[in-house]
């Protein structure tokens, strides 16, 4: 009487089988759980600099920032208005550290502006959270605020500012790209909008794949219920 069982031949063929189909689902498997994880640290941030913003401006944050690109004022400010709000592992004053020294890239692959290594433009504080992102501050013009990052503010002219604020949320590991690990957002109102906020969905689609400049991807996951699917 002959005993059922597989051969090493059928045992060998079905391994591959189950190793082809791992290999095919796998990194798409990998993909989705690093896509939630990386949604789910950027509404933390979303959540801990909206309250900072809030709490500093009823302090009177904004009142006291009366001059643009005066870093000694950014840096008293920053210092008495929003450093209470928040808990920073690291604060670095116009110096590199609490960046990626690796230079920021747009989706579509060029350099990004306003980023150098370690920091991001000039005259800026940055600061690395609790979490193990890494956040600059900077002000822009009210023009610059809707010319670079489709923010709308009212009276917007080239002698009114206000203050952007770049998210890195892996601190600084890569991929250091705008929409991938980094996202912008803007002080309007007393209130922090993700770049791209006063875009149209067709602007915010365009700007946010691989051909884009991925300056308003902030904006875009907050209206498409944050699905990274560019």
């Amino acid at each position: 009487m002959k005993r059922a069982g597989f051969t090493l031949a059928e045992i060998i063929i079905t391994l591959g089988i189950i190793g082809v189909v791992a290999a095919m689902t796998m990194p798409a498997l990998m993909g989705e759980i690093n896509d939630r994880k990386a949604v789910s640290i950027l509404k933390q941030d979303y959540s801990i600099l909206s309250q900072m913003m809030l709490r500093a401006n009823d302090d009177g944050a904004v009142a006291a920032l009366s001059s643009h690109n005066d870093f000694s004022q950014m840096e008293y400010v920053f210092k008495n208005y929003f450093l209470p709000y928040i808990n920073t592992v690291e604060t670095c004053y116009d110096t590199a550290g609490c960046w990626s020294q690796n230079i920021t890239k747009k989706l579509n692959g060029s350099n990004a502006t306003h980023f150098q290594a370690g920091k991001v433009g000039s005259g800026v504080i940055c600061f690395s959270i609790t979490n193990g992102s890494n956040v600059c501050l900077d002000d822009y013009s009210t023009e610059e605020a809707w010319s670079d990052f489709g923010v709308k503010i009212d009276g917007a002219s080239s002698d009114t500012y206000t203050l952007v604020v770049f998210v890195d949320i892996n601190g600084h590991r890569i991929p250091n790209v705008l929409g991938r690990d980094t996202f912008v957002y803007v002080l309007r109102d007393n209130t922090l909008v993700p770049a791209g906020f006063d875009k149209n969905d067709d602007e915010l689609r365009s700007d946010c794949k691989m051909s884009g400049t991925g300056n308003f991807c902030a904006a875009y996951l907050e209206k498409n219920g944050y699905k990274l699917d560019y």
